[in-house]
């Protein structure tokens, strides 16, 4: 049975969502008149059932109406609806009307590619026999009805969506109502999102488990709600943001998430500070699931964590090159020799001895800074009378290195949203 939602009984657009399970929802009422229009318009519901891909960041979408809404968000600029590059070719250049016509030509009929630059939707290939086993059961959906004027007012990505140019635009502005398939966005986040633009705000929870919150933070990335939710997702954030892992987790890049696109500071400098000392990749392998966090807000905590590690490694070798080819003793040769082997076995034990390059993958600044804390450099510097002091005394080098360390350690103390644009990865 479909499930019908009214949060806005004269409202003109009829979302169509995945099934909200078993979640109750005082705005749910029994519609079984909805039953007898499960069959749609043949053609949409044939354009529908193929994904579309997006070519610039390879997306997928299970909607035209998700697929368009992904164009209008990506392009920015969404005051200026006409943008005709979104719909030019790069091929060819023909100029198309609506988004999805330039996606169905870069598939078919392009001139300008090759055979092998256009990509085909891979279509399965399967016996009668297997057919029924293959086919997804058909899922149940829910109906939600909004207003296309409060989604306009306070998303730009439906703002541009709802105008003449697409066909979503054209028909609400022809026929007066029209219907949107959102498969893929989250059903319950998406239906508290509705209700804080409607201002049903008594049906919105007061607080958010973690998980939750990131599925906001994505749909409100996607639609462009930042604005709308600003004085919600403030009580969300701070009723959890004393659970911000010390440690790398998935947790962690959850919270780096949630904190960049609701612009929280605090959140946002306290979580790239953990990332930044106890990454030993980038911080996107720490997520099983794509989140919306900038590139350049990965590379930002990513060129900062390996220019402290470039650091270290460099001066551990500069000490081990000093010790093991110079002409001249820095010491005595008995205690060269003792230092140079404290420097190898430690680098050794570090990981460190064959000079690895960035990425630095498996070591993260903390584990070296620990590390270098509790290794030894033992000296023959105050029993040998022959010391040549080139570098001072044999017994700085382990002060020297936890200097270094400690002062490294205060470059990395988190981010503000400015500085990530200056980072730039080698």
């Amino acid at each position: 049975m479909l499930e019908y939602i009214e949060i806005d009984p004269d409202g003109d657009v009829i979302l169509i969502l995945a099934s909200l399970e078993d979640e109750e929802d005082p705005n749910r009422l029994d519609q079984d008149a909805w039953l007898l229009e499960k069959e749609e318009n043949e053609e949409d519901s044939t354009e529908n059932t193929r994904k579309k891909q997006c070519p610039t960041c390879l997306q997928s979408f299970s909607s035209n109406s998700a697929y368009r809404i992904h164009i209008c968000r990506a392009a920015r600029d969404l005051d200026d609806a006409s943008n005709e590059s979104i719909f030019t070719c790069i091929k060819c250049l023909e100029d198309f009307d609506y988004a999805e016509d330039l996606h169905e030509h870069g598939f078919t009929n392009c001139l300008g590619a090759s055979q092998e630059e256009v990509p085909t939707p891979i279509e399965p290939e399967l016996s009668s026999g297997e057919l029924e086993i293959a086919r997804e059961p058909e899922r149940q959906a829910t109906r939600v009805r909004v207003s296309s004027k409060h989604l306009s007012l306070s998303s730009s990505a439906f703002k541009a969506l709802f105008s003449r140019k697409f066909r979503e635009g054209t028909a609400l502005h022809n026929e007066g109502s029209i219907e949107l398939s959102l498969p893929d966005d989250h059903p319950a986040t998406l239906l508290i999102l509705l209700n804080i633009v409607h201002g049903k705000f008594k049906k919105v929870p007061k607080a958010l488990d973690l998980d939750m919150l990131t599925q906001m933070a994505i749909l409100v990335d996607k639609y462009d709600l930042s604005e709308a939710v600003s004085l919600v997702s403030d009580i969300w954030i701070s009723d959890i943001n004393e659970t911000i892992p010390t440690h790398m987790s998935e947790a962690l890049v959850q919270w780096i998430c949630i904190s960049w696109i609701f612009k929280r500071r605090f959140e946002f400098k306290k979580a790239t500070r953990v990332a930044q000392n106890y990454a030993e990749s980038t911080i996107d392998k720490y997520s099983a699931t794509s989140l919306p966090i900038p590139s350049v807000v990965i590379n930002a905590i990513e060129s900062t964590r390996e220019k402290a590690i470039s650091e270290i490694t460099s001066l551990l070798h500069g000490y081990l090159v000093t010790y093991r080819d110079s002409k001249v003793d820095q010491c005595s040769f008995q205690c060269d020799s003792l230092v140079l082997g404290s420097i190898t076995k430690n680098l050794q034990s570090l990981s460190l001895l064959n000079s690895p390059g960035p990425p630095y993958e498996g070591h993260s600044f903390n584990y070296l800074q620990r590390e270098i804390a509790r290794q030894e450099y033992p000296t023959l510097c105050n029993k040998t009378g022959s010391r040549r002091s080139n570098i001072n005394d044999c017994r700085s080098v382990k002060m020297a290195i936890v200097k270094t360390v400690e002062r490294l350690a205060g470059g990395l103390q988190g981010l503000n949203f400015g500085d990530c644009g200056r980072f730039v990865l080698s």
